[in-house]
């Protein structure tokens, strides 16, 4: 009897061994698939997030490059026009091109030189005279009614004599002038001081003009 109570006690014991010894390997297996599922089941999320976080940085870069020549290129251009050097065109004097507005010049009683002031003016058609070597100038001299006839032609051929001078000394050729001497054939109608009527007149025409007549 007692021995067969000592059998069933270790038989007992035994199967509480055995019971434990599968417990503690159910709750091995149990924590080692619990530990296996913590690092697999969540590093499979964050896997797949840090691949899209990549794909979006990496969109974005992508999208930045592409973007940035067009900005650059924009910053570039205004960069480029605001610094860029101011052209200095050299100055073109034109007035050799104009013809001149004065064509009348007074002369002092019995006189046949000009003003520095008209000599100035007469250098200006000179200029022009050189540019435009189709253009000729008549030059009439005139004086007042003082005095004979022979002298105030004489007088007058002399006043545009030294207006002729002036031009073939600052390069005009002689072909571009005829000299007219007028004495006092044409007075100003409405002149009532003689001196108005001491005068040189320039008169323009194109030498095709002055061949054909």
């Amino acid at each position: 009897m007692k021995f067969k109570l000592a059998k069933n006690k270790v038989a007992m014991h035994i199967g509480l061994a055995l019971a434990a010894g599968v417990l503690t390997v159910g709750c091995a297996g149990n924590g080692a698939k619990k530990t296996q599922t913590a690092e697999v089941k969540p590093s499979a999320p964050v896997i797949t997030i840090v691949q899209n976080e990549s794909a979006t940085e990496t969109k974005l870069q992508e999208t930045m490059q592409e973007e940035a020549p067009i900005v650059i290129a924009e910053d570039a251009t205004i960069t480029e026009n605001s610094a860029a050097p101011v052209i200095q065109y050299p100055d073109v004097d034109t007035s050799e091109n104009t013809q001149p507005e004065q064509l009348s010049f007074q002369f002092g009683f019995d006189k046949s030189e000009l003003s520095e002031e008209d000599k100035e003016i007469v250098m200006k058609h000179a200029r022009f005279l050189v540019d435009n070597p189709e253009m000729v100038l008549k030059i009439q001299g005139h004086t007042d009614h003082h005095g004979p006839k022979v002298y105030n032609e004489y007088l007058s051929k002399k006043r545009s004599e030294a207006v002729a001078k002036i031009l073939i000394d600052q390069g005009v050729q002689e072909s571009q002038l005829k000299i007219i001497a007028m004495a006092n054939e044409a007075p100003l109608t409405d002149a009532e001081d003689t001196r108005l009527n001491r005068r040189v007149e320039l008169e323009y025409s194109e030498m095709n003009l002055v061949s054909n007549n």
